[in-house]
């Protein structure tokens, strides 16, 4: 009976750049990189909370260990009091990696265009492929004239070691 755990990963290696698929090391030259499901999130509360039509932004460390490969992204948002959620939260976002600080839209976007909307993950078209030691610049800009939120934003994918 086939692995399916085996199988989940040979789907993830077709998103991994080719240079990247194996270890260099020689010890285990020619042997798959490891993989192991994780989390990055950014929290935007307290003193980083969205305040009214404020821009808020916080920087995301890839560890150096492991390369990154994004599959979803994720939110909650709650007023400031941390017990009203905000389903459809008034704001944009934008997504800056470092090295070339290329972004991953050609401006910012209203969050439900990333995050997705009716409780469903948003999906990048291609998973999101960040290199260990990097950073993921996250912006929020609220456009919200009276309220402070706070957000909490996920970016569920794979770390390839």
């Amino acid at each position: 009976m086939p692995n399916p755990q085996r199988q989940l990963l040979s789907a993830v290696d077709m998103y991994i750049p080719p240079g990247r698929r194996f270890y260099t090391d020689g010890a285990r030259s020619g042997d798959p990189r490891e993989k192991q499901a994780f989390t990055y999130s950014a929290t935007f509360s307290g003193a980083t909370a969205l305040t009214p039509l404020g821009t808020v932004q916080l920087g995301i460390a890839i560890d150096s260990d492991a390369d990154f490969l994004g599959f979803n992204i994720v939110k909650i948002a709650t007023l400031a009091n941390n017990t009203t959620f905000i389903p459809l939260l008034p704001a944009t976002l934008l997504l800056t990696t470092t090295g070339g600080g290329s972004r991953l839209s050609d401006q910012p976007q209203h969050i439900e265009n990333f995050v997705g909307a009716g409780g469903l993950p948003g999906v990048p078209p291609w998973p999101i492929w960040l290199p260990g030691s990097s950073v993921l610049q996250v912006q929020l800009t609220s456009l919200d004239p009276v309220n402070t939120f706070n957000v909490f934003i996920g970016f569920p994918g794979v770390k390839i070691f």
